[in-house]
């Protein structure tokens, strides 16, 4: 058997009832014990000094978003192997469409103009080849960019007049209209009309997704 006691170091174990220790025992590579060394139960292991370090786990994912990938999944998948054109991308949306309410938004993500066939970002006209009744709104796979159709232009108040937000650039074509295409905190001009999901909701679609 593999053992050893690390001792001497800075360890935050985020238990309510002892947040931090002082020392741990490892066995076979799991952690066995955890805890204070005056309170470490006697047992013949190598031992290793830390010095008074921080112990933290070998792997951390400190950029997780488990909210926003189960929304996503419940959105049209806008790269391959299910979209691989803005032609395949209109028809998704078409299909999406008959489901749906009128009025009721379309959300896509995940779209990377580098994988669609087209080598461009799907505008606003393209988008109004799938609907002009329901708004259409995709996140490109970075998420600061956002692609719309008019109807959802319309909601949001984005005109030709509209000017850039701060940090952020409202796409134009050689006319002066805007072409759906939202950047930085461009996107933000749509987002922030997009229907709100209740603290239910979410989780609801946390479990949904983890199941």
């Amino acid at each position: 058997m593999s053992c050893k006691i690390f001792k001497n170091g800075k360890i935050f174990t985020s238990s309510k009832d002892m947040p931090y220790a002082d020392s741990f025992i490892s066995e076979n590579g799991m952690i066995t014990w955890i805890g204070k060394e005056k309170n470490m139960p006697e047992i013949d292991c190598e031992q290793v000094d830390l010095q008074g370090k921080r112990v933290i786990p070998g792997f951390v994912d400190a950029h997780m978003h488990p909210v926003i990938l189960a929304d996503c999944a419940k959105k049209i998948s806008c790269l391959p192997p299910t979209v691989r054109s803005i032609e395949e991308l209109i028809e998704a949306i078409k299909e999406e469409a008959r489901d749906k309410k009128p009025g009721e938004w379309i959300h896509g993500w995940g779209y990377d103009e580098e994988k669609f066939a087209e080598h461009r970002t799907p505008n606003r006209w393209d988008l109004d080849k799938a609907s002009t009744e329901h708004p259409i709104e995709l996140l490109r796979s970075c998420t600061h960019i956002r692609s719309v159709n008019s109807k959802a232009l319309e909601l949001a108040g984005i005109t030709r007049d509209t000017p850039n937000p701060s940090g952020g650039e409202i796409d134009r074509d050689e006319n002066g209209e805007p072409t759906g295409i939202l950047r930085e905190n461009a996107r933000h001009l749509v987002g922030e009309i997009l229907p709100e999901k209740s603290r239910e909701e979410q989780a609801q679609g946390l479990g949904n997704s983890y199941l």
